[in-house]
């Protein structure tokens, strides 16, 4: 006999759990669906204070991750830290970081506690409406949820994928142990450092080991040698890695900024990277995938239009995207990393409330408004 399920979530990352859950407390039956089990170490491990909320609702433990109080931004040896306690308003002070096969299996838990299904199979094919085939049999149900990342596997096959119109940037990481901070940075911080072309992420965890990687733009180094390459033009990075022992391969991609040209349609929805990826740089990847669940899930229990849910969405992720172009065309660091006599207070409290995520709520559209004005800032602050 088929396995029967009311809503079918391809991917078991915190994205698909968290949907899965809130579905589940909502009355809906949902069955998660992914290769992996026990979850496989992927990329993703910095949260925002943002997520916090949403984690702690669904009961997620968090003890024993690294916990993670503001970001620190370096370029040519000049550094700038923002606390994410100095925000605009501060709904919770920190975040983690966190590797993702220990959260993926902590969400995974805390699914299957408010009622949630797993299924532990590959899917290799899904026919709308409702058959989801997978290795281990065809799932029927009323509803697919493709919440498997940035491969878009439905949006693929729907022919929804679409490439950003301007990142066009590749990714190269691997953990490591022995990484020297720097100031101004503290225990717990995600460093970034940039070079012409490109930039460096530094995310410690709990047991010693770091995330560490780089992302290139296309005028960046590119290929199998990227992480090299890049090392060599970044001195900010090379002094992080001086005494540092890489203990695992290098994981990587290319052009890694994704969409699709519809988040849900007749029988399926999009969820989190499977909907849209827009840059690793500000890590919103898991804010905008737990976000987009919980209400996606809200609105599926409640038997309500998704149409206002995927504007949501879109207005999310339009939140973040003049932020990083103002990243990649340096605006976003002249103004961090200029003279502070010359900046209002307010300027960076409402970098951090961006760096923490907080543009959800559409009742506190400041840091939003924000992200639309760095040219102007700009032009004020660097003279």
């Amino acid at each position: 006999m088929p396995e029967r399920t009311q809503v079918a979530i391809i991917g078991g990352g915190p994205t698909g759990c968290a949907a899965a859950a809130y579905l589940a407390r909502g009355g809906v039956d949902a069955l998660i669906i992914d290769r992996d089990d026990p979850p496989a170490v992927q990329v993703g491990e910095s949260l925002l204070p943002v997520c916090a909320p949403i984690l702690l609702d669904l009961g997620v433990d968090m003890s024993g991750f690294a916990v993670k109080h503001g970001a620190t931004f370096v370029r040519d040896g000049a550094a700038v830290r923002f606390p994410f306690g100095d925000a605009l308003r501060v709904l919770y002070p920190h975040a983690w970081q966190t590797p993702r096969a220990q959260l993926d299996q902590r969400m995974r838990e805390a699914a299957l506690r408010d009622g949630a299904r797993f299924l532990h199979a590959s899917v290799s094919d899904v026919e709308l409406p409702g058959r989801v085939i997978t290795d281990a049999g065809t799932v029927e149900c009323d509803f697919v949820v493709d919440a498997g990342g940035r491969n878009q596997f439905l949006a693929r096959k729907l022919g929804l994928r679409v490439r950003h119109p301007w990142l066009k940037n590749a990714a190269q990481g691997a953990w490591h142990r022995g990484i020297t901070p720097q100031e101004p940075e503290i225990p717990g911080d995600v460093a970034v450092t940039t070079f012409e072309g490109g930039w460096f992420w530094f995310i410690p965890f709990a047991d010693g080991h770091w995330s560490v990687g780089c992302v290139t733009t296309p005028d960046g180094p590119r290929g199998p040698n990227q992480f090299e390459a890049a090392l060599a033009l970044c001195p900010d990075a090379q002094v992080r890695l001086a005494n540092a022992e890489r203990v695992e391969p290098f994981r990587g991609a290319s052009d890694i900024s994704v969409s699709a040209t519809a988040f849900h349609g007749e029988g399926f929805a999009l969820l989190g990277d499977a909907a849209t990826f827009l840059d690793p740089v500000f890590s919103t990847g898991i804010s905008l995938g737990l976000h987009a669940a919980r209400e996606f899930a809200r609105r599926y229990a409640a038997g309500e239009s998704l149409e206002p849910w995927e504007a949501d969405c879109r207005a999310s992720v339009a939140a973040f995207e003049p932020v990083v172009k103002s990243f990649y065309d340096g605006t976003f660091l002249d103004i961090a990393l200029a003279d502070p006599a010359r900046q209002q207070a307010t300027v960076r409290q409402a970098i951090i409330s961006l760096l923490a995520g907080d543009v959800f709520d559409p009742d506190f559209a400041a840091p939003r408004r924000f992200g639309g004005r760095f040219d102007s800032i700009h032009r004020m602050i660097v003279k």
